[in-house]
């Protein structure tokens, strides 16, 4: 004969309750709270936030629109590139449109280092040409922040964006 498991013997816990009346939900052994069997939600939640951190990345860092955004805008059909020290002394001209929009593609601004402005007037002043009466004037501050009118801080340029932007200014005969 079959030893009987103690399963069969003794009666539940829920036949020993008042009708109408549930139990508690039960945690199982050796589970943690981040355990697929404890919490299936959660390992659901955790791909969610995976899918969206990585279709919020991209090569050149966070894509955030309350800074690409008006940048693309300000930006949007420049011509003329020209490359000035802030005293006034003009370093650069570009007058090929092709290559103005690559260098506004390579800039991405890190968000979380981008919070307040620096005391500088900056290094160099870039004018950029859209048919507007005045150009845009963006500055680039030590090399690592660029400032733009309709930011409300210095946007800090992510690493891959600071060596694109530098390397396509040494590119084009400017080397800083």
């Amino acid at each position: 004969m079959l030893p009987r498991r103690a399963a069969d013997v003794s009666p539940s816990i829920d036949s020993l309750r008042p009708r109408g009346e549930r139990s508690p939900p039960r945690r199982l052994r050796g589970a943690s709270a981040w355990s697929a069997s404890a919490r299936p939600w959660t390992w659901a939640g955790l791909l969610c936030l995976c899918v969206f951190a990585l279709g919020c990345q991209t090569g050149r860092g966070v894509i955030d629109d309350r800074w690409m955004g008006p940048w693309y805008a300000a930006l949007d059909g420049a011509t003329r590139l020209e490359v000035e020290t802030i005293s006034g002394e003009r370093l650069l001209v570009v007058d090929d449109p092709e290559a103005i929009a690559d260098l506004i593609e390579r800039v991405a601004v890190d968000p979380a280092a981008s919070w307040g402005r620096c005391r500088c007037s900056g290094e160099f002043a870039l004018l950029f040409s859209t048919g507007q009466p005045e150009p845009v004037l963006v500055t680039l501050n030590h090399r690592k922040s660029l400032r733009l009118r309709a930011w409300s801080a210095d946007g800090v340029l992510t690493p891959w964006s600071r060596s694109a932007v530098l390397s396509w200014l040494a590119t084009h005969g400017l080397d800083l």
